[in-house]
């Protein structure tokens, strides 16, 4: 490579001196572009190349051909660059016989073939650049695409959970509204007046047994037209505190009512006004604590076992 470079040199500019002496030769100015000379020999060429602009442009020629290659741009295969020139020298050296006018000097057709030669490699190198920028930004438009694709698969995405949740919302917005109406009604119900209500005197699991009943058990069963009903916990016997509390669990051990602070009626005993919405049929039992100094105490356990008509 480097002979037939000097050749393109040669006839380009035959000998190589100036008016300041000898011009840089190839050999200094292929190890110079290739970083292969020592300090001092680096200042003293390129102070040369400061005032010579026939050794500057000789120098950006070379670096055409033996700078090493930019970022990212690939090399040309030395193989194939030799079967390149090889079949460019035949096809130049083939024209030049046929296509050389009488009277051209050879040296000059020479110049033209090395000149050509050196336009080719340089427009090889600018393709080869071009071809990978090309293949960059195709790769660079492709991340882009898939990262665009992946972005409108999750909006898409949150856009069903958002409006599977409105719509989970919406059903729940509905239930509610509709518990409402119920309670409202239920309430009204309750609110009108309620004439002979139904009252029942319930005895507690310590008086049965006492008395030798064979059932502990009180059974309650509720007309169909009471909309409410009285419970009577029967308490006389039992001993004297300050306030009282009772509980009503139902069968599975569920707490459904529980007050504090309460007081007998004046017979001893206390009332409790039911409603059939709060209650529903099943076996409930009511607890009864007696309270004093902040502590509760158990008194008696009232067991009934409701039903509707």
């Amino acid at each position: 490579m480097n002979g037939e470079f000097r050749q393109y040199l040669e006839a380009l500019d035959g000998e190589w001196e100036d008016r300041w002496g000898r011009h840089l030769d190839e050999e200094e100015l292929i190890a110079y572009v290739r970083g292969q000379l020592e300090a001092g020999d680096v200042e003293r060429m390129q102070s040369h190349l400061v005032h010579c602009e026939a050794c500057a442009a000789t120098l950006k020629d070379i670096a055409d051909f033996f700078e090493p290659l930019r970022e990212g741009e690939e090399p040309i295969a030395a193989r194939t660059l030799r079967q390149e020139w090889k079949a460019f020298r035949r096809r130049v050296r083939a024209e030049q016989a046929v296509a050389t006018p009488k009277g051209v000097p050879t040296w000059f057709a020479s110049r033209a073939m090395f000149a050509l030669a050196a336009s080719l490699l340089v427009a090889i190198g600018f393709i080869g650049v071009w071809t990978w920028h090309l293949r960059r930004e195709t790769r660079q438009l492709a991340e882009q695409l898939q990262v665009e694709r992946e972005r409108r698969a999750a909006l898409e995405q949150e856009n069903r959970r958002l409006q599977e949740q409105n719509s989970l919302l919406t059903r729940m917005q509905e239930q509610a509204s509709l518990l409402a109406r119920t309670y409202e009604s239920q309430l009204a119900e309750l609110r009108e007046p309620q004439p002979n209500i139904p009252v029942y005197d319930i005895f507690s699991r310590e008086f049965f047994l006492r008395s030798g009943s064979p059932t502990v058990a009180n059974r309650i069963v509720v007309s169909r037209t009471a909309k409410s009903f009285d419970l009577v916990l029967s308490a006389t016997h039992y001993p004297q505190y300050p306030s009282y509390a009772i509980e009503i669990v139902d069968r599975h051990g569920r707490l459904r009512w529980r007050a504090v602070g309460l007081q007998r009626d004046r017979h001893g005993n206390f009332t409790l006004t039911m409603s059939r919405a709060f209650l529903g049929p099943d076996e409930y039992r009511l607890m009864l604590y007696g309270q004093q100094d902040g502590r509760l105490r158990r008194i008696a356990e009232y067991i009934v076992v409701l039903r509707y008509q």
